[in-house]
């Protein structure tokens, strides 16, 4: 049982990130969509539970080790091509992805300790250099302590300011819309996803375990995300973390322990990031070691572009580019 709380806390801390938490997220993709944002939320994290069921069942049962493997093994008999063009547009995405984190956690130190971004741009990238330069265990580790802390803390928080579950079927609008939305959170998601369950699968042992995982994240990202989702009824969009606005609204005691809760998770959601783009693309440990440098270096000038202008731009874009991915997921 200790291997399946590891594997689903390095879970649960890639998909929180700096968008989940921070409200911007589940905001953009469900919100917006008033009532029917329940419809896309089960829709989404229903798909992922899937992905992290199937992703877990390929590689145990043909024994595969790497995500590049994965790539073959689920589009064999796909032009070469267009293998090396999805790999590289995944690789990509993982870049972006850090990056967004990095911008995320420079918002986060700005809005709530009033440092100028490049303080924060630099904090992250010095932080996951750290962790990145060492092997897997210790971001195994790093979830596994701080991933309870979170969701202990969202629910705490969610009993605090929801007054109600209240559901209108005669409120629904734009459930094709949301449903759609949905599959793009899933599938953004998944670039990321994948190749940290590839990682980790050492800590997968047999076929049952891989049930486990798969149900417990389904059901944990369920309800954290419902839990997120009914907090922010009626917040302000403009906002770039309206968790935190809405955590001030209780106390500034605690808006200063959800803002850390913000901080560890835009951590935790960076260091999935650059380890599953290091696992695709290095060869070796120095070539592990220099693209981890270089990663965070660039990171920090990209960090004091807006948070919430490179979610809402980019996510929906790469959430139908991983559309291919879990299409021949599927079929395998």
């Amino acid at each position: 049982m200790q291997e399946v709380i590891k594997v689903t806390s390095v879970i649960i801390g890639t998909i929180i990130g700096a968008g989940f938490i921070s409200g911007q997220e589940i905001y953009s993709f469900f919100n917006k969509y008033g009532e029917a944002g329940r419809i896309g939320i089960f829709v989404s994290i229903l798909l992922l539970g899937f992905v992290i069921y199937k992703t877990y069942k390929i590689t145990y049962e043909n024994k595969i080790n790497n995500y590049e493997q994965l790539l073959d093994y689920i589009m064999k008999g796909t032009n070469k091509i267009i293998i090396y063009t999805i790999k590289n547009i995944i690789n990509i995405f993982l870049i972006i992805s850090f990056f967004i984190m990095c911008s995320a956690f420079s918002t986060y130190c700005a809005e709530t300790y009033g440092l100028p971004r490049i303080i924060g741009g630099i904090i992250i990238s010095l932080l996951s250099f750290l962790i990145l330069i060492k092997d897997v265990k210790a971001i195994i580790k790093t979830n596994e302590i701080l991933m309870p802390a979170i969701i202990i803390f969202i629910i705490i928080m969610s009993v605090l300011t929801i007054k109600s579950f209240e559901f209108s079927t005669n409120s629904l609008q734009n459930v094709e819309k949301t449903i759609l939305s949905g599959i793009l959170y899933a599938n953004y998601n998944s670039i990321v996803l994948i190749p940290m369950l590839i990682g980790i699968k050492g800590q997968i042992k047999t076929k049952k375990q891989i049930n486990i995982v798969a149900i417990i994240s389904f059901f944990v990202m369920l309800i954290l995300t419902i839990l997120i989702y009914e907090m922010q009824k009626g917040t302000n969009g403009n906002l770039e973390m309206p968790m935190l606005s809405i955590a001030n609204g209780i106390s500034w005691q605690f808006l200063i322990i959800y803002g850390i809760m913000v901080g560890i998770a835009i951590f935790t959601s960076a260091i999935s990031a650059g380890y599953s783009l290091i696992c695709n693309v290095a060869k070796g440990n120095k070539s592990k070691k220099l693209i981890a440098l270089i990663l965070c270096i660039i990171a920090i000038p990209i960090s004091t572009i807006s948070f919430s202008t490179l979610v809402n731009l980019l996510y929906p874009i790469f959430g139908l580019l991983g559309t291919l991915q879990i299409i021949f997921l599927i079929k395998s």
